[in-house]
Order: C-alpha cells, then structure tokens, then sequence
C-alpha cells in the first residue's frame, strides 16, 4: 500500500482539512491516510474546542484512515517541537510514503532551499543569529533575521519572497517539517498543498467561499453562533458530531472554564518556580504573578501580561506548561528522547489494514488500549511522557461546561474510534 501522512490538529475539522484529504490522495496516489494529531491541548497554548476521540471521529468520517496522537510534550510546544515530534511519529510507523502540508507558498524547492539553511547553519548565518539573540530578540524572530541577513550576502534577490514565505504561519510549520526530514535523512517525500481561503489567524468567516480559517470558526463557535453561521464551512458529518459535543455538554472547551483552576496555580507560585517553564524570559515570571492578583479571568490575565514581545499564543503556552506542570528539565528530556509509542485513536477499514502492516514495521510500541499493564517493563520517558498525555486528559474534561462531564480517568476506559 502507498501510504501518506498528515500533522493535523483539526480543530475543529473543516473543509479545508476535507480538500487538503483529498488532494493528498490525489497527487500522492495514496491508498491510505495515517493523520497524526493533537490531543486535548494544541500547539497555540488553548484547549481544544472538543476532545481528541470526537476530532477523531470527524477526520475518520472525512477521509482519514488511521488516527496517532501527538504526545502532549510536541503538541504543545514551539513550531520546531511540534513539527519534529509529528515527523518522528510519522516515521516510527514504518510504513509513510509521503508527508503532505498546507502551505501558502506551494513552491517546495524554495520551501526546502530555507529549511536546508536553518539545518545546516552556516556561520555567517549563526553569526547574525547569537547577535540579535544577545540584543533580546526571541528566538524565532532572531532566526527570521540572521535569515535575511545571510541571503542579503549571498542571493539578495530572494529576500522579498523569503520574508513574506516567513511570515505566514503554515509556511513556518512546512519549513520546520522540511527541517525534521532532512535533519534525520528520512526518505519520506514532502507535498506542499496550496491553503486556499482566508489566512491561517483571520478571524472573520469567508463569505466568499466555503473555506474559512479554524481561527474564523472557533471564535463564531465560542461566542454561541456555532451552527447556523459555521455550517457552509465544515462537513456535515463533523458538524453533526460539533452539535452532538456541545448537546452532551463536553464543548466547546475553553481557557475561561480552566480560569480559577490556573490563578490558584498562579497565586501559589514564586518567581523561582515560574522561572522553570519553558519559554519564560527573564522578567516575564514577575508580570504573570503580578496579574495573577490583578486579574479574576484568564482573558484579564493575558491583558495584563501581554506585550509586543510576548504574544498571546506564546502566554498561552505558558499557561498550558504551568497547568501541566511541564517544567523546562522535563519537557526537553522528553523531546530529546523522542516520542516513545503510537498511539491509536481511530482508524477505518482500509485503517485496520495499514495497522496490520504498522505491526510488522513500526519502531515503537502500538497502544490501543491503556492499563496498568501498558507501563510495565518501559522506560522512564515512555512512563513519563504517557503520563503527561493521561494528565493533560483528566485536566481537559475539568473544562467541560457540564459539570456532571468532569470525571477523569478517561484514557482508560475510552474506546478506539472505529469507523
């Protein structure tokens, strides 16, 4: 079988996750589709709007074949961490032909000849990267920077398309896959698919075609306008499963329901123990405890906190380490290892036989099921970054609007999603 693979969040899944489906089986010739996604808490810091089995069920009805979850430790991490632990899980299975992504920019030679510079490093390029690094710049703008700087030096003629490709946020993501490749030589063959419709962060629904942003949809859902305003842009069948969610009071999931359950964190804290999270500046530890006795909401929170240096997304990720009590120590052990297991939320008929080959081939343990059985005999990093996924479950359902909905422990009686 000629197998393709996607890193996904879907949420929730829409009709450009549909149309990116089926041009991948298109241009690919694919005869299954193994989706690689975010569990409960997606690389923006937010909780997703329903949980990982209900995303799951939506891609299954869409065309998708077999469901991985993306451990917690990558799915809420920067960029670079999302993307290397999606292609790691993706190349564990054994049997990945060929990784396709959105990218505004389908130009993959261009894609690849950025992600070749980023790789390889060449000094002049590091030059210009510790310079703006030491003049305060995070690390994604430094890098952005001693990009152009480099290219003014050695092809000033690309420079205008290369800061509009870095700009836009799936061009980032395509570029880092690009990076995860070539870093460990996988012969898996990369697709850019042209994004169509609106940009990733609009937030305004398209009202010239059916395709809109997550961004757009999540906030039409949020504020109650869910289904008469978002049903031109998502599939029926996932729409129908969004309804059925929100009836049964598990969605939409927000940071607001999460709200005390972080400011008790917050409040609770020292400078020297915020200072142990992952993508805390120097400084940024005083001004989240500050506003944790200012604020009574989060939305209050990332107001008082937020500047032009730290973005909402970045503070949301924040958030998501302290709630998780992700620390720095232990979030780059975990990524440094690598993810230690695959695990199966759904998959189809044509699933059930890419399963049948993954047995055969894969790299890393299959879980289907979780039991006290599953952490015997295993490493401390498979023991911890399981734990972390099981974690990141039990807090999530604390989100859900019906309080009656909040029990936890739900990883070890939830069934595969069979379709």
């Amino acid at each position: 079988m000629r197998i393709a693979g996607i890193i996904a969040e879907y949420n929730p899944f829409h009709n450009g996750h549909y149309y990116h489906i089926e041009r991948t089986r298109e241009e690919t010739g694919a005869d299954g589709i193994v989706c690689v996604i975010s569990g409960h808490f997606t690389q923006r810091g937010e909780p997703a709007l329903v949980d990982k089995w209900a995303r799951t069920e939506m891609a299954l009805q869409s065309g998708a074949d077999v469901i991985l979850e993306l451990p917690t430790v990558f799915a809420t991490g920067s960029a670079q961490y999302f993307a290397r632990g999606g292609i790691a899980t993706l190349q564990a299975t054994g049997v990945i032909d060929h990784l396709s992504f959105g990218s505004e920019t389908p130009q993959l030679e261009l894609l690849q000849k950025i992600a070749s510079i980023l790789s390889q490093e060449p000094s002049l390029y590091k030059e210009h990267l510790i310079a703006h690094l030491k003049n305060g710049l995070s690390y994604p703008h430094a890098r952005m920077q001693a990009l152009l700087n480099y290219l003014k030096a050695i092809d000033p003629s690309s420079i205008e398309r290369i800061e509009y490709i870095l700009k836009q946020p799936n061009n980032i993501l395509a570029i880092e896959y690009l990076q995860a490749l070539q870093y460990w030589n996988f012969s898996i063959s990369p697709l850019a698919i042209e994004r169509l419709g609106t940009s990733y962060h609009e937030e305004q629904l398209n009202d010239r075609s059916s395709l809109s942003s997550a961004t757009a949809i999540r906030k039409q859902v949020l504020s109650g306008n869910h289904f008469s305003r978002i049903k031109p842009y998502i599939p029926e069948h996932a729409l129908s499963i969004l309804n059925r969610e929100i009836k049964n009071g598990k969605g939409p999931v927000m940071w607001e329901n999460l709200s005390q359950t972080l400011l008790v964190l917050l409040r609770q804290a020292t400078p020297q123990t915020l200072a142990h999270f992952p993508e805390m500046e120097i400084g940024l530890e005083n001004r989240f405890l500050q506003a944790a006795y200012q604020s009574t909401t989060l939305t209050h929170l990332l107001e008082h906190v937020k500047t032009k240096r730290y973005t909402y997304t970045r503070l949301q990720r924040i958030l998501c380490y302290i709630l998780l009590g992700l620390t720095k120590e232990k979030q780059g052990r975990l990524i440094d290892d690598g993810p230690q297991y695959l695990r199966i939320l759904g998959f189809s008929q044509t699933g059930q036989q890419i399963l049948q080959q993954m047995k055969h081939h894969a790299a890393l343990p299959l879980l289907t099921t979780i039991g006290k059985h599953t952490f015997s005999k295993q490493s401390q990093t498979f023991i911890d970054m399981l734990k972390l996924d099981l974690l990141a479950s039990d807090l999530y359902t604390l989100a859900f609007p019906d309080v009656t909905r909040r029990t936890g422990n739900c990883d070890y009686y939830k069934q595969v999603i069979r379709i």
